[in-house]
């Protein structure tokens, strides 16, 4: 009887363990770091890329800023749990007009991030992987092209002291 009871139990706390789980957890081997990045193979790879993951005070929501301070150009990007889909959901709102909805889920190796971009002169679709290894972070960045997915970019990261950040936003 007591063995039956503890198996209950067990399983009472691993459904609970499941139902309580925070699917934006997909983010946090990202967060608590800035990420300076830049361009393989092109020419604009003198550029610096900056990005970052953080939670919301309440922890529903997960926030990606992507700036490229030399453009003037800033990203930030919402994650959270849509109820409705099952699926982590995404709002970006990006210089220029634009904006993008979609989607993020953790694959084996990696994040994909979809999104659907409206812009004033109509609209695209793109993803990103976000792939950790050792010390480092790559993004592969595809877009829709004539029906078909094309790496567009390349990015790859390192890790940046917040001190540097701040030097590199105020051109300090």
């Amino acid at each position: 009887m007591i063995e039956n009871l503890m198996k209950r139990i067990i399983l009472f706390i691993a459904f609970t363990t499941l139902l309580l789980a925070n699917p934006l957890e997909i983010f946090e081997p990202y967060m608590g770091q800035i990420w300076e990045g830049h361009y393989s193979d092109s020419g604009d790879s003198s550029l610096v890329h900056m990005i970052y993951w953080e939670y919301a005070p309440d922890s529903s929501r997960v926030y990606q800023v992507k700036t490229v301070p030399e453009l003037d150009f800033r990203m930030v990007t919402t994650y959270y749990w849509d109820d409705r889909k099952k699926e982590v959901a995404s709002l970006a709102l990006i210089d220029d007009n634009t904006f993008a909805v979609g989607y993020a889920h953790a694959e084996k190796e990696h994040i994909e991030c979809y999104s659907h971009n409206f812009h004033p002169d109509g609209s695209h679709e793109t993803i990103s992987h976000y792939i950790l290894s050792g010390v480092s972070m790559r993004e592969r960045f595809y877009r829709k092209t004539e029906g078909y997915w094309l790496i567009d970019q390349l990015t790859v990261y390192k890790p940046m002291l917040l001190s540097e950040a701040i030097k590199l936003i105020t051109n300090n």
